[in-house]
């Protein structure tokens, strides 16, 4: 995950080699590789029901939202990596 403020490209974007970037170096030997975005950045603009620039909910979140993101994520990677 990525600092506040930040987003998943940042991790990416600015590589101008493949060992420049952790992820993508990762990539490339063969990991898989999940990079993940906080609510809040440019990513997360999309929701099943409300509209980021109509609904003052879309932001209604505090601190353990993002607690609940990284939670998220770990639940995924880890039901997408069981054999």
């Amino acid at each position: 995950m990525h600092g506040l403020g930040m987003s998943a490209d940042s991790w990416i974007m600015h590589a101008q080699e493949l060992t420049d970037s952790l992820p993508l170096n990762l990539a490339h030997m063969g990991y898989d590789v999940y990079v993940g975005n906080f609510r809040g950045t440019w990513d997360y603009s999309f929701h099943k029901t409300f509209d980021k620039t109509k609904d003052k909910e879309f932001w209604d979140f505090g601190p353990d939202g993002y607690l609940i993101d990284l939670q998220e994520l770990v639940t995924f990677v880890d039901k997408k990596n069981k054999l």
